[in-house]
């Protein structure tokens, strides 16, 4: 069953950060136009997922977006609980970081 994924621009509160200030040629903005355009669920590798994590929250520092406090590999590791990390569940997870602030 696929998704319809939210604009990228809906990911995060109002006000709080430019999607058009990611940078292009990073892994997030593919995923996230991947999402934008209503791209099914992709599964990631452990490495790919913690590279998104990583951009996903350098981003989020450079817009001054704050972020609840997590351990990574604590995350990653309960989302890869079923074998594959899906794009969706990180999002869903990243959004509630961002979004409990």
């Amino acid at each position: 069953m696929s998704r319809t994924a939210a604009p990228p621009s809906a990911l995060l509160p109002r006000n709080t950060a430019s999607w058009n200030h990611l940078d292009r040629s990073s892994a997030l903005y593919g995923y996230f136009v991947h999402l934008f355009y209503g791209g099914e669920d992709l599964t990631l590798e452990v490495a790919d997922a913690r590279q998104f994590v990583r951009e996903f929250v350098e981003f989020c520092q450079r817009e001054g977006v704050p972020l609840e406090p997590f351990d990574v590999d604590a995350g990653l590791c309960a989302l890869h609980a079923s074998g594959h990390i899906h794009l969706y569940a990180l999002v869903e997870e990243l959004v509630v970081l961002v979004q409990s602030e």
